[in-house]
């Protein structure tokens, strides 16, 4: 049985990614022109992303943890 192990790194990856995404919304938003939906969207979809990153984030978390539990059994 494989036991991964946790690292603090990774919270710092997801943040720069979802920095990352957000970064492509606002130059694409600029990009299109100053049109309100377009900004609209692309905060939306950024917000979108980076909620569906947190919870793959806490589902990991939560494999971790059924994995570290079921190793110490």
């Amino acid at each position: 049985m494989s036991f991964a192990h946790s690292n603090s790194t990774d919270l710092v990856r997801y943040g720069l990614g979802v920095v990352l995404i957000l970064l492509i919304a606002l130059f694409l938003s600029l990009l299109f022109g100053p049109d309100l939906t377009v900004l609209a969207w692309s905060v939306f979809a950024s917000i979108s992303i980076g909620l569906m990153l947190a919870f793959l984030y806490l589902f990991y978390r939560l494999v971790l943890a059924i994995e570290r539990i079921a190793h110490n059994l």
